[in-house]
């Protein structure tokens, strides 16, 4: 049987087309490295998985068990240069294309900050979920039974006094992200963690720091005044109080030309979503919030 010389083209064409999928293989979704937050463990991003995998079945999804539960309390430098550090770097490297992080309450902070310690990271979209990323300040809602007058100024300044500590310092995570803007001084004397990823005490890895985080395609910040958690809710976006107590925008902080904000936002690559009516630990199963805000971000 003859072909047709019309047709031979088109043939040609078919043998090229269906030659590049079987050597190339179609483009698979990047993966994603799911990080929980504190007092939590990789079940608390089993929704989040199960959505992504329902959305895209063919994405490869990373859940870190790493200090989970009491060891979440671990200090944050500890945790970056341990089990969640190393698994960050071997994603990394074994992802040369690319992939996704999201990061929860904590784990929001610690994403960004195993970023902004690994300069050669390939990570593309970086998602924080009610993220503590500059810090708290204010006693969460489940303390609060326990602490009546946890909001009374007396009280913080003496959780102030407490965590501004070499021995908090070097045991208690929450101590690492403590963060008395009436305090600012002893807050940067004594804080040994926050301010240096902030690159408000300047070092020789501060433009790694910066850089690292110019370095992503997308920073995805999603967060909500009725967490009640996250204190304050806005440091979901990286804004916070100034010594005076009044918010700032994180567009008016020297942080966010610090860290490389200002670069990503001028661009359209730094997005930030207020979402009401969800409380801090329910970001992580909020149907609509991981419809509208989360897997539009993954691709």
């Amino acid at each position: 049987m003859q072909i047709s010389s019309l047709l031979k083209p088109r043939i040609f064409l078919l043998i090229v087309t269906i030659g590049a999928e079987l050597c190339f293989g179609r483009r698979l979704p990047k993966p994603v490295l799911l990080i929980h937050g504190l007092t939590a463990g990789a079940n608390s991003m089993a929704y989040v998985a199960a959505r992504i995998k329902q959305h895209n079945p063919e994405t490869t999804i990373y859940i870190t068990d790493a200090y989970s539960y009491a060891a979440s309390l671990a200090p944050l430098q500890q945790q970056l240069d341990g089990d969640i550090g190393r698994q960050f770097r071997r994603i990394s490297k074994a992802h040369p294309e690319g992939f996704h992080v999201i990061g929860h309450s904590q784990g929001a902070l610690l994403a960004r900050t195993l970023i902004q310690s690994y300069i050669n990271h390939t990570v593309h979209n970086c998602i924080f979920m009610a993220g503590i990323l500059d810090g708290e300040y204010g006693t969460p809602a489940f303390v609060k039974p326990l602490l009546p007058l946890g909001e009374f100024p007396p009280t913080l300044e003496f959780i102030s006094t407490l965590f501004y500590t070499p021995p908090a310092q070097s045991s208690l995570s929450a101590a690492n992200f403590w963060h008395d803007p009436f305090q600012p001084t002893k807050y940067l004397k004594e804080n040994t963690f926050l301010p240096y990823y902030n690159n408000e005490i300047l070092t020789d890895k501060s433009y790694s720091y910066r850089q690292a985080i110019i370095k992503l395609k997308k920073i995805v910040c999603i967060f909500g005044p009725d967490d009640a958690v996250a204190i304050p809710w806005q440091t979901g976006d990286f804004s916070f109080y100034d010594y005076y107590g009044r918010m700032r925008n994180c567009t008016e902080r020297p942080i966010y030309d610090a860290i490389g904000l200002r670069v990503l936002d001028e661009q359209g690559r730094f997005k930030r979503y207020i979402h009401p009516g969800v409380e801090h630990a329910q970001f992580v199963f909020d149907d609509e919030v991981i419809s509208r805000y989360v897997l539009p971000h993954l691709d």
